[in-house]
C-alpha cells in the first residue's frame, strides 16, 4: 500500500478540503461532479469509487483483421474489453471461439449466428483476486515441475501427458491476471509494466515445460540420471525465486544468481557435447533456467525502493 500526504485546506471557515492524488483518480476516470463513497473506520477515511463505466467495446471483423484466430479473442479479453463482437465468414470459426471463451474468466457468448458472434463480460474483475491467482500460478508451476520430476524418475514419460491440461490453466490464470493489470492496475502505477512481464514469463516457462512434454512423450526416449539431477536443480531455482518473491532473502538472490551461472555453462556443455537424443532436454531447461533469471530480474524492478514485505502462507 502506498501512503500519500496531503494538507487540509480550509474554506469559508468551516469547510476542510484534502486533494485526491492526481494518477489514482486518473487512472478510474474521476471527473468534477462524480461523486465518491467515504467510509469512517476508527481514524481512517476510506475513499473508494463505484463509477459505473461505460463497458468497452470492439468489433473483430475479417474484413480488417484477416481470418479469425482464437488469439485474437485473447488479445481483446486481456485489454479489458467487456462486449467483443466478432463478424467471420468461416463456419470454424465458431467452433474457435467455442474453444477459447472458457479460457477468458467471466466472458460469455450472448448471441451467435452464421457469420457473427457477440461475447460480453458478465462479472467485474477485481483486483483484490490478482494476488490470489497470482499465487496459483507460482504453485501450479511447482505442480507441473515436481509432478513431471517425479515422473521422469520413474522413467514413464507417457504419463506427461496428465501434466498438460496445467498449462492450459496457467494460460487462463495469466490471461486473467493481464486483464486485472490492464482495467485495474497494480498497488503502485510505476510498477505495472514490471508485473505484467512477471506473469508473462510465467506463462512463458509453462509453455517451455508444455513442448518439452510433448517432445518426450513423442520420442520415449530414455532419460539419463544425470539429465535428470539438471532437471531437478532447475526446479529448485524456481522454488527459491517463489520464495524469494513473497519474502526477501539475500542468500537465495545469490544462490539464484550462482546458479544461474553454473547451470548455463553445463547446459550448454551437455547441448554440444552430451547425447544426441537429449539435446531437446537440455535446450528447454536452459530456457527454463534464462526465464527464471529474468523474472528475478523483473522482481527487482518490482520491489526496488519498496518496503512493503511479503510472507508465505
Amino acid at each position: 500500500m502506498v501512503k500519500i500526504r496531503r494538507k487540509v485546506i480550509q474554506i469559508a471557515g468551516s469547510t476542510q478540503l484534502v486533494s485526491l492524488p492526481r494518477e489514482w483518480a486518473k487512472k478510474r476516470g474521476i471527473k468534477k461532479g462524480d461523486e465518491l463513497d467515504i467510509e469512517e473506520k476508527n481514524n481512517s477515511l476510506i475513499i473508494s469509487t463505484e463509477i459505473v463505466k461505460e463497458p468497452k467495446k470492439i468489433v473483430i471483423h475479417n474484413s480488417k483483421y484477416g481470418r479469425f484466430h482464437r488469439n485474437y479473442l485473447s488479445a481483446a479479453y486481456k485489454l479489458g474489453y467487456d462486449e467483443i463482437d466478432i463478424r467471420f465468414d468461416d463456419k470454424k470459426t465458431m467452433d474457435m471461439i467455442h474453444e477459447r471463451v472458457p479460457s477468458c474468466i467471466g466472458l460469455e457468448i450472448v448471441n451467435q449466428g452464421q457469420d457473427f458472434c457477440q461475447i460480453k463480460a458478465i462479472s467485474e474483475v477485481a483486483y483484490k483476486e490478482f494476488e490470489q491467482v497470482l499465487r496459483k500460478l507460482f504453485l501450479l508451476m511447482k505442480t507441473m515441475q515436481d509432478n513431471s520430476l517425479a515422473i521422469l524418475e520413474e522413467q514413464k514419460v507417457e504419463r506427461l501427458e496428465e501434466l498438460l491440461i496445467l498449462e492450459v490453466t496457467n494460460n487462463k490464470l495469466t490471461d486473467f491476471c493481464k486483464r486485472v493489470l490492464n482495467t485495474r492496475g497494480y498497488t503502485r502505477n510505476d510498477k505495472v509494466f514490471a508485473v505484467y512481464l512477471l506473469v508473462t514469463e510465467l506463462e512463458r516457462i509453462a509453455d517451455v515445460y508444455k513442448h518439452l512434454f510433448r517432445f518426450l512423450i513423442g520420442k520415449k526416449i530414455k532419460i539419463r540420471d544425470k539429465t535428470i539431477r539438471y532437471y531437478g536443480e532447475i526446479n529448485e531455482m524456481f522454488s527459491q525465486f517463489y520464495e524469494l518473491y513473497y519474502k526477501y532473502d539475500k542468500n537465495k538472490i545469490e544462490f539464484i544468481y550462482e546458479e544461474h551461472a553454473k547451470l548455463k555453462t553445463a547446459l550448454i556443455d551437455e547441448m554440444i557435447n552430451g547425447a544426441k537424443e537429449e539435446i531437446m532436454v537440455f535446450h528447454s531447461l536452459n530456457s527454463a533456467l534464462e526465464l527464471i533469471y529474468e523474472m528475478t530480474n523483473v522482481y527487482f524492478e518490482i520491489n526496488l525502493e519498496s518496503d512493503e514485505k511479503k510472507e508465505i502462507i
